[in-house]
C-alpha cells in the first residue's frame, strides 16, 4: 500500500476565511481523514511537516517578499522542506 499524499494549505495575505471554509466541511473532511496526511494547515494545527507536498491549496495574495518566495518554492519540485521552514519561521 502506497503512503497517503501529503497536504499543505497555505496562507498568504489573507482573512483565514478560506481555510475556515475547509474546516466547516466537517463531514467531507472526516470521510477523508484517514486517506491523507495534513502536513501543514495553520488554522487546523500547529504542526508543521517537511515536504515534499502532494497537493498545495493557497490562500491569499503575494504582498511580501517573504509570500513572494514562498510561492515560487511551490512551483519547484521538491521544495517543501523550504516551504515548511518559511512558514515555521513567520509564525
Amino acid at each position: 500500500m502506497s503512503a497517503a499524499p501529503t497536504l499543505a494549505v497555505w496562507k498568504f495575505a489573507s482573512c483565514d476565511g478560506c481555510q475556515l471554509s475547509i474546516l466547516d466541511c466537517e463531514d467531507e473532511l472526516l470521510a477523508i481523514a484517514d486517506r491523507i496526511r495534513i502536513a501543514q494547515f495553520p488554522e487546523a494545527s500547529r504542526a508543521v511537516v517537511a515536504g515534499p507536498y502532494d497537493i498545495s491549496l493557497v490562500e491569499g495574495s503575494v504582498t511580501t517578499p517573504l509570500t513572494s518566495a514562498t510561492a515560487t518554492a511551490c512551483d519547484h519540485a521538491g521544495s517543501g522542506k523550504q516551504m515548511a521552514t518559511r512558514a515555521a519561521a513567520n509564525r
